[in-house]
């Protein structure tokens, strides 16, 4: 068996970095949308794909993604993300704002539930406790 060279290693993180990075911002774009427009909308449909088949690609590499967030800095399995890049913060201050710390997003995630997650993130928590934000989110 031969060991890979430095060039073949640096290539597949490049490539698994432009995976996640296209992955998180096209969730952070279909989150914004489904904020903003009804289900069904053709802005909603267009970016919920485009997230839906980012993050089918990134499982093929890898079964599942933990995202963590801590205030505006986004953790992808415990590693701290660009904190300059606005799509990464957004999203953080996102679930932040939501007190969610952890999500794992995992291979067999419909469309449909990705869909509901970003209603989810979009809804206004009000008065809610952190008990009723639970079982909304189940």
């Amino acid at each position: 068996m031969q060991t890979p060279s430095l060039i073949e290693i640096k290539e597949q993180t490049s490539a698994d970095v432009r995976l996640l990075s296209d992955a998180i911002t096209a969730l952070n774009i279909s989150r914004h949308k489904a904020g903003m427009y009804p289900q069904g909308h053709p802005a909603i449909e267009t970016s919920l794909r485009k997230a839906f088949d980012a993050l089918q690609k990134l499982f093929e590499e890898k079964g599942n993604i933990a995202l963590a967030a801590a205030k505006d800095l986004l953790f992808v399995d415990e590693c701290p993300l660009d904190k300059n890049n606005p799509a990464y913060r957004e999203f953080a201050l996102c679930l932040s704002n939501r007190n969610i710390a952890l999500v794992v997003l995992a291979d067999g995630l419909t469309a449909q539930e990705l869909y509901a997650f970003h209603r989810f993130l979009a809804a206004d928590p009000g008065e809610a406790s952190p008990a009723e934000i639970e079982e909304e989110f189940k």
